[in-house]
């Protein structure tokens, strides 16, 4: 019952917010669904949880569909059935459900093994090339424990953080050959700020193709990226073109529209804005940042403001 009104609520509130949305997810048989959900706020849990979302976020949802067999070999038909869900991995996917009907819908999870250690499940948006979400499940084995009763939490903890140090050495190995994965593991996401600046910065300006023909978004990591940037960076005191400089507004491209809110701005949701307002908007289609600069009368930065778009 408490799977289903969570779930119940996730479909209020998109279908509150105007955004379609479709619910996935993985069984959990070895588990008992109440303590997997008791745990949840544990601040051990918690750590595993921002280490793996780091990962998906900054790094796996990087990558393109036909980008996937380089990494990890050949694609499997189908989800094994010898797979346990790692307590940091919620069972419940909350996919986009907006397609334009316009266009072919191309949409597709694909699953690959993470070698002998578990596997991994992708899910595509429309256009069949863009990373929406990712899944990931460990291969059971003789030191594997079910979570039946409060007493196994601690010993079915350092049995799935034993798994995700092997899967992270394993992603590592992999992933190291590709320049854009250098910092790979570095970044602290439980701060919300960056430890590789200058990749970020370069990140957060990259766009990938919508479903919609001719469009362009943020994917996911730009999105992060994004807020990392501006959660590290001071803007305070800055003028324009410093603000500019800093943020190498350079590599910005003319096929996304950063400047056109989704919030409204001194009263607006269209330009021209007040002088004293700059906005940067880095929203994929399923949720985002808007980020609104306000300058002082002296034309320097006296408050930037962070909305998040879902």
């Amino acid at each position: 019952m408490r799977t289903l009104s969570v779930a119940a609520l996730f479909l209020l509130l998109a279908a509150a917010s105007g955004r379609c949305v479709i619910l996935d997810g993985f069984d959990t048989p070895q588990d008992d669904s109440k303590i997997r959900h008791s745990i949840q706020k544990r601040a051990d849990v918690r750590r595993l949880i921002d280490e793996y979302n780091n990962v998906c976020r900054s790094y796996l949802l990087y990558l393109w569909s036909n980008e996937l067999p380089a990494t990890f070999g050949n694609k499997l038909k189908e989800m094994p059935k010898d797979f346990v869900l790692p307590v940091f991995q919620t069972d419940m996917i909350l996919l986009n459900g907006m397609i334009d009907v316009s266009e072919p819908d191309r949409r597709h999870e694909d699953v690959y093994a993470l070698g002998n250690i578990g596997y991994v499940k992708f899910f595509f948006y429309q256009d069949g090339q863009t990373m929406e979400t990712v899944g990931m499940c460990f291969r059971p084995d003789a030191m594997f424990v079910p979570l039946k009763s409060t007493a196994s939490v601690s010993r079915r903890l350092e049995w799935d953080r034993r798994k995700w140090q092997l899967v992270q050495a394993w992603l590592k190995a992999r992933l190291a050959k590709d320049l854009r994965q250098d910092e790979l593991f570095e970044l602290d996401i439980s701060q919300g700020k960056s430890r590789a600046l200058g990749t970020d910065i370069q990140r957060m300006w990259r766009l990938v193709p919508f479903p919609r023909k001719n469009v362009f978004v943020p994917p996911v990591s730009s999105i992060h990226a994004a807020e990392r940037v501006f959660n590290t960076i001071k803007l305070g005191g800055l003028t324009r073109e410093a603000v500019a400089n800093r943020l190498h507004m350079e590599l910005r491209s003319a096929r996304y529209d950063y400047d056109a809110p989704f919030y409204r701005v001194s009263g607006r949701t269209h330009r021209p804005f007040p002088k004293g307002v700059q906005v940067l908007k880095f929203d994929g289609g399923g949720f985002g940042f808007q980020f609104t600069l306000i300058y002082g009368q002296d034309g320097k930065i006296i408050r930037v403001e962070k909305q998040w778009i879902v």
